[in-house]
């Protein structure tokens, strides 16, 4: 959401200083799931004939970062290219369940707990309560979320560090009582 200018000047032997339509300007998000050996990249948007101008960065997960590539072609038809990377604002969210070992699914990766993430500030993030598991050779079903959020939620990363616990309960029984909980996980 983020509203990032950007601004650009060449200049050409022959040409001299090279006008605004001589320009393109390139937005490319790099992807890293997996941290930088594994990224892959998109061309969120192109700007052509301009020397500057804004664009609002988009919602995604971490890790990722922007690059503003710059191309401008001479009158002779030769280019040349400068780029500007731009990382953005990280917060650190922690994750555990009660009892602990269990997994979370974050952003459709699931991690046992507990365990932390860094979160783009202002990024929306799916987190989920994979339910029922196996822990130890028992069976537990999702009770509640810390912050009292679904089984699966979308939580707003804000800029101080945050903590989410889910918490599980035992499958022990084979009868269900009238408490209104499903004890037997079915």
């Amino acid at each position: 959401g983020d509203e990032i200018s950007f601004q650009g000047s060449a200049s050409d032997i022959q040409d001299g200083n090279m006008p605004p339509s001589s320009m393109q300007w390139d937005v490319i998000m790099h992807h890293c799931p997996g941290g930088t050996p594994d990224c892959h990249t998109h061309l969120i948007e192109s700007f052509v004939g301009v020397d500057q101008g804004t664009f609002t960065a988009q919602d995604h997960e971490w890790y990722s970062f922007l690059e503003f590539r710059l191309t401008v072609t001479d009158s002779g038809g030769l280019t040349d290219q400068k780029s500007v990377s731009i990382d953005p604002q990280v917060v650190s969210i922690s994750y555990d369940s009660v009892p602990q070992g269990l997994q979370i699914e974050i952003g459709g990766v699931a991690e046992a707990t507990p365990f932390s993430r860094f979160a783009i500030i202002g990024s929306l993030n799916t987190i989920t309560a994979l339910s029922p598991q196996n822990l130890s050779s028992d069976e537990y079903y999702w009770v509640s979320w810390s912050d009292d959020g679904a089984i699966s939620q979308e939580i707003l990363a804000g800029e101080t560090p945050a903590s989410y616990t889910a918490t599980y309960a035992l499958c022990a029984s084979t009868d269900i009582t009238c408490d209104g909980v499903d004890d037997d996980c079915d």
